[in-house]
């Protein structure tokens, strides 16, 4: 089994990351499924 390759560090400016509001509550996206890799879900 071939392990993943590691992707490249990436910094999140604050006031970068996209800000979803519905129903009363608040979900901060710091990272997009694209500069993951699709690693990483929530």
């Amino acid at each position: 089994m071939n392990p993943t390759p590691a992707l490249p560090p990436i910094l999140v400016p604050a006031g970068s990351s996209l800000v979803v509001r519905a129903f009363g509550g608040e979900v901060v996206f710091h990272l997009t499924g694209e500069q993951t890799g699709g690693a990483f879900t929530q």
